[in-house]
C-alpha cells in the first residue's frame, strides 16, 4: 500500500476483531497492533514500552479499526508493498 492508502482483508471470523497483531515477516519492524481498548487511530508496538501511538506515524503503516468483515490496514511514509505480513 503506498502512504496514506487503504486495504482491505477479508478475515470471515463472523464478528469484529477486538485485537490485531500485524507482523513484517521480511524485516525487524516491530508487532504493531491494534485493540478496542486503544484511543482511535493509534496503534502499539508489542515489543516496546512506549505509549499508543498515532498510527498515521509510523513509516510500516498502520492497522484501522476492522468491521464485521474485514481487516483495515492504511500504509506508511515507506509503504506496505515491500513488506511481508502475518496477520
Amino acid at each position: 500500500l503506498a502512504s496514506g492508502q487503504l486495504g482491505s482483508i477479508p478475515h470471515n471470523l463472523g464478528g469484529t476483531p477486538d485485537l490485531i497483531i500485524l507482523k513484517s515477516l521480511w524485516n525487524t519492524a516491530g508487532w504493531t497492533t491494534w485493540h478496542t481498548g486503544l484511543t482511535a487511530g493509534y496503534n502499539i508496538k508489542l515489543h516496546q514500552s512506549t505509549a499508543q501511538f498515532d498510527g498515521g506515524g509510523d513509516a510500516n503503516g498502520e492497522i484501522d479499526a476492522p468491521s464485521s468483515t474485514n481487516i483495515i490496514l492504511k500504509g506508511g511514509s515507506s509503504g506496505c508493498s515491500r513488506h511481508r505480513y502475518r496477520i
